[in-house]
């Protein structure tokens, strides 16, 4: 729906990076007693070993950055500017929280209206078993065209061990989202994963049920990602498919189908011990409508 896919492009930006799953982290060996002080400083001050060490102490993040997005055709849409900022904490070796708060403007003029937008977010991330793990998220919006006001995703992770270094995970998932126009999106994700040593490459399959109207959204995404948390991460998104609603908000009433390309490059870098920089580039076409460049820039600290 067009909504879903503004919404990703310009208010959710570092979503990906935030939601990364702390769990897990080893909690036998006991790290030196060094400070915060001392965690602060850069990172070639310590051995590999002593990094891993020193990041067991880590149980929250917070990061804030800013976004820029170019739509065109510019005339008609604009240029987007935002924010936003983010926290997530480990309250038990098995639980991570997290929340998140995002704004969008555009400033408006001659052929534009002013328009200020707010996204929030908060969920949970378990580890049910040691190979199956929870994400639970809901989402909220402002009274806005581009926004769900409600969004609801629950999302398992559940592995299959090939070796030490290999595993094979599946990843189905259900979600439910509604809108100021009164449409309702109900459907499931299920798709492969799979994590080989830092690096990890998926594919997930989309399926929403529209109302009014009874139409069907559907949205293929394929990942790659290589993770070393306290060092670097880097991923990349692609994602194609359909968006169907009804423009209910329209003098007539008419039967939409979009379609959309979507391609995310993010990156998260540690520079010190327990903070750093992220980034992300992106573009989004939705062939009907209008395409968007932007990207965003932040930081990040660990304590």
């Amino acid at each position: 729906m067009r909504s879903g896919r503004l919404r990703r492009a310009v208010f959710w930006a570092a979503a990906a990076a935030l939601l990364a799953p702390c769990a897990g982290r080893a909690f036998g060996a006991e790290p030196p007693d060094v400070g915060a002080a001392l965690r602060s400083v850069v990172r070639s001050d310590y051995t590999d070993d002593e990094i891993t060490l020193l990041r067991e102490q880590l149980r929250y993040r917070v990061d804030a950055g800013f976004n820029y997005d170019y739509l065109n055709p510019h005339p008609g849409f604009g240029d987007w500017w935002g924010g936003e900022a983010g926290i997530r904490a480990q309250v038990h070796p098995a639980v991570t929280v997290f929340g998140r708060l995002g704004g969008a403007l555009r400033p408006g003029g001659a052929d534009q209206p002013r328009i200020d937008d707010v996204l929030g977010s908060a969920g949970v991330i378990a580890e049910l078993h040691r190979d199956m793990s929870s994400t639970t998220t809901l989402l909220w919006g402002s009274n806005s065209v581009y926004l769900p006001t409600f969004e609801a995703n629950q999302e398992f992770e559940i592995g299959f061990p090939v070796s030490d270094d290999v595993v094979i995970a599946f990843t189905p998932g259900l979600f439910y989202s509604k809108d100021i126009y009164r449409q309702s999106v109900v459907g499931f994700l299920i798709g492969p994963l799979v994590h080989f040593y830092a690096f990890a490459v998926g594919y997930s399959f989309l399926y929403g049920q529209v109302e009014p109207g009874n139409m069907k959204s559907m949205t293929h995404t394929f990942t790659g990602s290589y993770d070393r948390e306290g060092w670097f991460e880097s991923s990349i998104a692609v994602e194609f498919g359909n968006g169907n609603y009804l423009t209910t908000y329209a003098p007539v009433v008419v039967k939409e189908n979009t379609q959309f390309v979507g391609v995310q490059l993010s990156h998260r870098h540690w520079i010190g011990v327990d903070w750093g920089l992220y980034g992300q580039l992106r573009f989004t076409k939705i062939y009907t409508e209008y395409e968007a460049w932007g990207g965003t820039i932040g930081g990040f600290y660990e304590f």
